[in-house]
């Protein structure tokens, strides 16, 4: 038994350290739904339904030429949606969506329909993941826009405020990014 724990300890020791480098962080969100703890849903309601979320921060990584491992072929795209500052609620009680409004990007990418925070507190909201698109020869050129809406307990949407994504493939000169 000793035996294979070290073996194994030996296997993982051995293996490079770009083999994890490509491990996206973890992002956690769950499925929105009004919390006990929340205001009149009427006031919320109202509240959402003139309130744009803030864009606090975006990124999009994608693998890189030359890359043989599967790390090569990973992308990877996150948003941080805020509430505007001095907003009387959380995003634990008030949840945000993000669509896809123009061009094509991965299906599951983000996910379908509101969430919320896990943290009933939490002042802000990561929603993103990682997508698998072969090596970097075999990646096509992003060219996307998305809707971010908050989104209240009875179902009221806010207004949208749009996050455009342009990725050109690193093969070329052209850099990638993600806009506000």
């Amino acid at each position: 038994m000793k035996f294979r724990y070290h073996l194994t300890a030996c296997v993982v020791a051995l293996l490079p350290t770009s083999v994890l480098a490509c491990e996206p962080p973890a992002v956690f969100h769950a499925p929105f739904q009004a919390r006990s703890n929340a205001s009149v849903p009427a006031e919320i309601a109202a509240y959402v339904a003139r309130t744009k979320p803030v864009i606090r921060t975006t990124s999009l990584a994608r693998g890189a030429p030359g890359e043989s491992s599967m790390c090569g072929g990973m992308g990877y795209i996150n948003v941080e949606i805020a509430l505007p500052p001095g907003a009387p609620y959380t995003l634990g009680q008030v949840g945000a969506e993000i669509t896809l409004a123009e061009g094509q990007f991965h299906d599951h990418v983000f996910p379908k329909g509101p969430v919320m925070p896990i943290d009933p507190g939490a002042d802000s909201l990561d929603i993103g993941n990682a997508w698998y698109e072969g090596p970097p020869p075999q990646h096509k050129p992003i060219s996307a826009v998305f809707h971010v809406r908050l989104v209240a307990p009875d179902g009221t949407r806010g207004p949208v405020t749009r996050v455009v994504v342009k990725s050109v493939p690193k093969r070329t000169d052209k850099a990638e990014g993600v806009s506000p």
